[in-house]
């Protein structure tokens, strides 16, 4: 299988399996390759980094939301 180079300007491989590890196994919601295809479909970095940005900050509130459920769940089971 021929290796895919990115477009000029984008990610290399290294620094897309750093991103990619930086996802949680759960966050992972498609395959490592399609995940790079798409790095290396980006043409714009600033909108990437924004894209990224909006992706932690709904994981952050994704996870802090469970938090909350969780609490709110033990509470009324005591």
């Amino acid at each position: 299988m021929k290796k895919q180079k990115p477009a000029p300007g984008t990610f290399s491989l290294e620094k897309a399996k750093v991103l990619w590890a930086k996802f949680s196994p759960e966050a992972q919601d498609c395959t490592f390759q399609h995940f790079y295809k798409e790095l290396c479909n980006m043409s714009n970095e600033k909108q990437m980094m924004e894209d990224l940005h909006r992706i932690q900050m709904t994981r952050q509130m994704e996870t802090h939301n469970r938090g909350m459920v969780e609490r709110a769940l033990q509470a009324n089971a005591k």
